[in-house]
């Protein structure tokens, strides 16, 4: 329906890609929040859909913000290549109202103060950062990405790699998808991590006095030792 597809819309933003891209942050490292704000009002879609967009793009939360301006300094700029052959001799008054904002936001374009409509297309906006956070858009939705990594959130993320290397080791063990296996791991990861990584791997974590396979798994510059032994 319209919802899921507007849900779709939001949750595959290319901006979260984009910045998180930036920042060089691995796609299973979880991150706090992120902070959202609508040209149009997408706030129930997101409210509805938030569990879904949460998981799909790797946050613990989503703040939905009233106005754009609080995460980003707004300008808009003419487009001349779809404004010059409409205005002609005119352009530069045209110009000046845009650069002014002397217009105001309709649901298909803006509408000037001298009374012209005016499409999406004839406008071009940039979003600024404010601060030093990180800010992207895309169509008709701004967004502030926390990256902030707390302890809790890089455990998780650790906990998340050492998760991946495991099931590829299986892989290469020729390990059927039910087949348990043992797991050591020298880390200090806390005792829920653990029991994510062993219900996820089917695992059973001990110490070995001997592994079919050893990997060094790294997140956020901690690397840990994972081996890795068939049960004969």
């Amino acid at each position: 329906d319209l919802a899921s597809m507007s849900a779709h819309k939001i949750y595959g933003l290319k901006g979260i890609g984009m910045l998180i891209k930036k920042e060089n942050i691995k796609i299973r490292q979880p991150l706090s929040k992120i902070e959202v704000s609508f040209t149009k009002d997408y706030s129930s879609i997101v409210n509805k859909f938030k569990e879904t967009i949460c998981e799909e793009v790797n946050v613990k939360d989503i703040y939905i913000l009233k106005e754009v301006e609080e995460i980003a300094n707004v300008e808009y700029l003419p487009n001349f290549k779809t404004l010059g052959p409409k205005y002609g001799k005119d352009m530069k008054e045209v110009s000046n109202l845009i650069k002014n904002k002397n217009f105001e936001i309709i649901d298909d374009g803006y509408k000037l103060s001298n009374e012209d409509i005016l499409s999406t297309e004839d406008l071009i906006v940039r979003y600024t950062s404010k601060s030093d956070c990180l800010v992207a858009n895309d169509n008709e939705i701004v967004i502030k990405l926390d990256t902030t990594l707390t302890e809790e959130l890089k455990e998780e993320g650790l906990a998340r790699e050492i998760v991946r290397n495991i099931q590829d080791g299986r892989k290469s063990l020729n390990l059927e998808i039910s087949d348990r296996i043992k797991v050591e791991i020298k880390s200090d990861l806390p005792e829920k991590m653990l029991q994510y990584i062993s219900n996820e791997t089917l695992a059973d974590l001990c110490e070995l006095d001997n592994h079919d396979l050893v990997l060094n798994v790294t997140s956020n510059d901690n690397t840990v030792e994972v081996k890795l032994e068939k049960y004969k």
